[in-house]
């Protein structure tokens, strides 16, 4: 049976106060702890689903509405048949981001979207399972950084500052071993400094993976000519 009590303050003002027989302050603050809790766990649960039709991005649903083409009257009919593509994620319904929704109800081509060329490309075959150390052979610049796990939740943070190490892809190919073997493997140590002892990553490459991508951007073309001689 719920009960209402009168309360006297001291400026002589009553106010009513609900309070629940057996419910006590702190019961009430454990419960109200509980469902704050469930609620998180709800909430990280879900995963940014929602595809936007003019974009192409994943979003939450309390970024997304649902796409009316009626909403667009200031809109042009060419922007509208390159930016509103189709596209039907989430029930079967076709949504749209709330920045391209603003954009589009001016009458302007959102700068996020496919029909501005925002889009991204596929990942070519000769990029494809590339090893991390392979990556980094071909790649002008190595970062460095010191990742730290956080005490509270254990995420994952870059303490420090990130130290961007120059590297010449030429020198790196050319001094590749050759006759080169599909097949063949070597076994490299990337370190920081020549002069340290230990190693900061070691792993075996394979070298026409190496030269195949490197020449995909365009590094070293006179030593690839080269180097297909020797195949």
């Amino acid at each position: 049976m719920i009960k209402y009590k009168k309360v006297d303050n001291s400026n002589d003002n009553s106010c009513e106060t609900l309070q629940i027989p057996g419910k006590s302050d702190d019961s009430r603050q454990q419960i109200d702890v509980t469902k704050a809790i469930e609620l998180f766990h709800k909430n990280i649960s879900v995963r940014p689903e929602y595809i936007c039709t003019c974009c192409d991005q994943s979003w939450y649903r309390s970024s997304v509405t649902e796409c009316n083409v009626s909403l667009y009257k200031s809109c042009s009919k060419e922007i509208l048949n390159i930016c509103l593509t189709g596209l039907k994620s989430i029930d079967n319904t076709e949504w749209i981001c709330g920045t391209c929704h603003s954009n589009l109800k001016v009458g302007k081509l959102p700068s996020c979207s496919k029909a501005n060329k925002m889009t991204f490309p596929e990942k070519p075959e000769v990029l494809k399972n590339l090893t991390l150390l392979e990556e980094r052979l071909i790649s002008p610049r190595i970062p460095f950084m010191q990742v730290r796990e956080l005490p509270s939740g254990g995420q994952l943070s870059i303490h420090g500052n990130v130290i961007n190490v120059p590297a010449d892809v030429n020198t790196t190919v050319s001094v590749l071993p050759r006759p080169i073997n599909e097949s063949q493997t070597i076994p490299i140590k990337l370190k920081r400094r020549l002069g340290y002892k230990h190693h900061y990553q070691f792993q075996n490459v394979r070298p026409t993976k190496v030269l195949d991508a490197a020449q995909y951007f365009g590094f070293a073309l006179v030593k690839y000519s080269r180097t297909k001689e020797y195949k």
